[in-house]
């Protein structure tokens, strides 16, 4: 994977603290870090910082970005109208600790990938319009890059344009083997997996029961639930 080196480190990606911020907050303390006392290994170089328009095409070179270099990002934290975004390294926050009591500990643990690392962006939309800005928060990881970025789930995510072929043949009658063998002659670089198509698949049949349901309460609500439960439904579809 690629990195870049102290004399490529453009400092300027760097957004000044005030005390207050750097108090309140333990993650962005770390910011502070010198590069000198980064691993070369963790150097994974972020995105360029800029103005988009529109929040997909901000993301889409995000993403695009940060699986080029072996990592992959997911949204941390974001305003309520989703204004400002706090993107971080999937890797980023801890596995969440469980009581003796839990009914989660009778279940299969799996080895979980995060380990606290500090990688943040930070986007803002401009007042009264649809330009982003992006900014870089803290640039370093504390991992190295990953050889196989098919352990991301991010990374997976089928495309639009996958998502409608997926319909379409489901709609037809084509298998889920036969509907991945199909997306992978198309595409054989892609890093899904047949559970991702088989997710996708079971998020088509959910929509399409509800759409069903809908039309069933919108045609006969008498016989169905009570006329305050039936417009409920009806909004949250």
């Amino acid at each position: 994977m690629e990195s870049f080196t102290q004399n490529s480190f453009d400092t300027r990606v760097y957004i000044p603290q005030t005390p207050a911020e750097q108090t309140s907050n333990t993650e962005e303390q770390t910011a502070s870090t010198q590069l000198e006392d980064v691993p070369q290994e963790h150097r994974l170089e972020p995105p360029a910082e800029g103005i988009f328009l529109g929040k997909e095409k901000m993301l889409d070179h995000i993403r695009k970005h940060a699986f080029s270099k072996g990592y992959a990002i997911a949204i941390q934290k974001s305003t309520q109208l989703q204004t400002r975004l706090y993107i971080g390294c999937d890797r980023g926050g801890l596995q969440r600790a469980m009581g003796p009591d839990s009914p989660c500990i009778r279940r299969r643990l799996k080895a979980s990938r995060k380990c606290g690392c500090p990688f943040k962006l930070y986007a803002k939309q401009t007042k009264d319009t649809d330009t982003w800005e992006l900014q870089i928060k803290h640039a370093f990881h504390n991992h190295p890059a990953d050889e196989d970025m098919a352990a991301h789930p991010a990374a997976r995510r089928l495309t639009p344009e996958q998502r409608r072929h997926v319909k379409h043949l489901d709609a037809i009658g084509v298998k889920t083997k036969d509907i991945v063998t199909f997306l992978k002659l198309e595409q054989p670089s892609a890093l899904f997996l047949p559970r991702d198509v088989s997710n996708e698949l079971n998020k088509l049949r959910r929509e399409k029961e509800a759409i069903a349901l809908r039309d069933q309460l919108m045609s006969e609500p008498s016989q169905g639930l009570p006329e305050d439960q039936t417009k409920s439904l009806m909004l949250d579809l």
